[in-house]
């Protein structure tokens, strides 16, 4: 099963009565990787000042959110729990567009699998493939590009 909203699992979990049930979820966890992210930045926006301020504050964030003494990965009250959310956020900050924002992210997500960006973890793979329990991918990405991550994965028909 792929879940793209968290009342689907309630109502799966209610329906099947289902016990350890084991769920992942897809970016920074079934893959994790940042190596579009100047390409990604570069997409949204044509001017090379705005880019490398962009590239600043992505590196910045991230290094912030290393520190060990972090607990919340929140900035300016916007939860910042993965790469595509602080691209989101810094691209926010320049005003570009939540539309143009979202048109970008499908081109980059189409591209990082089209030139193989994403390194698969085939062991991962293997182990997931390996378990007996019942497995719920859950995802906030679009099921129109989650799809393609989980066909690359080489994940498709593995969760119930």
């Amino acid at each position: 099963m792929i879940v793209t909203q968290h009342c689907t699992l309630i109502f799966y979990w209610r329906i099947t009565a289902v016990k350890d049930v084991l769920i992942f979820d897809m970016d920074g966890t079934l893959y994790h990787t940042d190596n579009f992210v100047d390409e990604y930045i570069e997409m949204l926006t044509d001017e090379v000042g705005i880019q490398q301020e962009m590239k600043n504050d992505y590196r910045s964030i991230i290094e912030e959110f290393s520190s060990e003494e972090l607990e919340h990965f929140h900035k300016d009250d916007m939860p910042l729990g993965d790469v595509w959310q602080i691209v989101r956020f810094i691209s926010s900050k320049q005003d570009i567009s939540i539309d143009y924002q979202f048109d970008i992210f499908l081109k980059i997500r189409e591209k990082m699998i089209e030139e193989k960006m994403i390194e698969v973890d085939e062991k991962l793979i293997h182990t997931i493939k390996q378990l007996k329990n019942p497995t719920v991918l859950m995802t906030n990405s679009p099921e129109d590009s989650a799809t393609p991550f989980i066909k690359y994965m080489d994940l498709d028909n593995i969760f119930d």
